[in-house]
């Protein structure tokens, strides 16, 4: 595996590539007039939509997250002082789970052309990559907020000459006052140590901001109307019936969000004999149950985009492809 001995390559080219997309980011924004808040809060939220959500390891997050939460502890496996720790991590313990892994994904998923052909080389690029970019997202939500200021402090002046890739590949623990107040004295400015009030108050706020996404999160999920309720379940019969011809299973999470997405399904004759109503023939027979081509093609419009982001991606895929 000698590719491996590029991995610090790999690693400062998606540094520069991140860097470069922040500073066109923030340079937008500051053209827009944002404030310096809005202009970070909307660069935490285009990385996580634009890159990591649309990474490989994100996209197949249940098979390979392990592969890069392996990757965290390279330090606590192997001796720093003594080898190339994330080196050994890669040829040694994630290569170890990658591989099953691959096999594994390769039978359940429905759409993996990009899987059939992935060699290690391969996913090991998109690995650190992906590790640049969580490294970054997770300190732009941190409550150790000095590496936020700095940024802010850039955006304020317009000026990125002090921004230092070193300021994205280390971990949040190292963007220390100091540190941060040497640059800030280098424009002449004065950085204020944080008081543990300012760090309680940010983290009240981040859980006011994850308890939005959850409630969002919920809002998305009970959207769903009966007849899309219907045209989902159609979608799931199919893909497990495809999945069971070609041996293989339905992923477990996806099954459950199914299942609670379509929750509340409280028609008692389906216990009688010969039940034939609209809901069993929706279910049988999916958009063909409506002769209305109009309607039809609304309704899957309606249910691709509510479906997008909530991560049944082979019930997503079987509708999208659907004629209408």
């Amino acid at each position: 595996m000698e590719f491996l001995k590029d991995h610090k390559k790999i690693t400062e080219k998606e540094v520069n590539t991140l860097k470069e997309y922040i500073i066109d980011n923030l340079k937008n924004s500051f053209q827009k007039n944002r404030t310096s808040e809005k202009a970070i809060e909307k660069l935490t939220n285009d990385i996580h939509n634009n890159l990591i959500i649309k990474s490989l390891i994100s996209r197949y997050t249940g098979y390979f997250e392990n592969c890069y939460r392996t990757l965290l502890e390279h330090n606590t496996l192997y001796d720093p002082k003594r080898t190339d720790t994330i080196y050994n991590t890669l040829e040694e313990e994630v290569y170890e789970i990658f591989q099953p892994k691959l096999e594994l994904a390769i039978k359940q998923e429905y759409t993996k052309e990009d899987l059939i052909d992935l060699s290690y080389e391969e996913f090991v690029s998109h690995l650190l990559k992906y590790a640049v970019l969580k490294n970054v997202y997770n300190k732009l939500n941190s409550e150790e907020v000095y590496f936020k200021e700095l940024l802010e402090l850039f955006y304020e002046l317009d000026d990125y000459s002090q921004f230092d890739n070193s300021l994205l590949k280390d971990h949040i623990e190292l963007i220390t006052y100091g540190r941060v107040q040497k640059i800030y004295l280098h424009y002449g400015k004065k950085l204020k140590a944080v008081n543990t009030d300012i760090k309680n108050s940010i983290k009240e706020n981040q859980k006011e901001i994850s308890s939005k996404f959850n409630n969002e999160l919920y809002s998305k999920i009970e959207n769903f109307n009966e007849d899309e309720k219907n045209i989902i379940l159609h979608a799931f019969y199919k893909v497990i019936e495809l999945k069971k011809s070609q041996d293989k299973k339905i992923d477990l999470v996806q099954f459950l969000r199914v299942i609670r997405i379509c929750q509340g399904i409280d028609d008692i004759d389906l216990f009688h004999e010969n039940y034939t109503k609209k809901f069993y023939k929706q279910v049988s027979e999916g958009l063909d149950y409506s002769s209305n081509t109009t309607y039809r093609k609304k309704l899957k419009k309606d249910l691709t985009n509510k479906l997008k982001d909530l991560q049944v991606p082979e019930v997503y895929n079987y509708i999208n492809d659907l004629k209408d």
